[in-house]
């Protein structure tokens, strides 16, 4: 691919990243985080264009679905992320207006709360592993690093 086109996919790209996630997540993201999804998309686009059947569907379409696909996946690690941080010490996380270093105060006021192992599946989760993901980095049993995360829920409410 020539670098024009490529540089038409990726424009198309994020044009369908931004129109999508302020259509469906409005003031969800940061205008910083639709452009790592946008660039992660035409990676990934540029990578299987071969997969691209013109009998299915227009690029564009091709193109758009991706980029609903991708927004919505990294809607639901966002959402996994805030979820784990709701409150400890008074302070919520999930407040969409939060700056980056608002947040990352609270993130770490948040691992203070708590201790060892619960620190590293906390770290993890925050990044946006689930918990048969942690399971695995940690090497332990994918109940045990869910129960964790559930009691650990459970202890930053309670701090709060």
């Amino acid at each position: 691919m020539n670098n024009l086109n490529a540089s038409l996919l990726m424009t198309t790209a994020q044009r369908a990243v931004s129109s999508y996630a302020n259509w469906q997540f409005p003031r969800f993201f940061y205008k910083e985080e639709l452009e790592d999804i946008a660039g992660e998309l035409t990676y990934k686009l540029l990578r299987s264009i071969d997969n691209f059947d013109p009998e299915k569907g227009s690029m564009e379409n091709w193109i758009f679905s991706s980029a609903r696909n991708a927004v919505r996946s990294a809607a639901e690690q966002k959402s996994r992320r805030r979820g784990l941080i709701t409150n400890c010490e008074g302070l919520r996380s999930d407040d969409f207006e939060q700056d980056d270093l608002a947040r990352k105060e609270t993130e770490e006021r948040m691992r203070e709360c708590l201790s060892g192992r619960n620190r590293q599946i906390f770290d993890l989760r925050v990044m946006g592993y689930e918990s048969g993901e942690i399971a695995k980095i940690l090497n332990i049993s994918p109940n045990a690093a869910y129960m964790a995360i559930f009691h650990m829920r459970d202890r930053i409410r309670k701090a709060a």
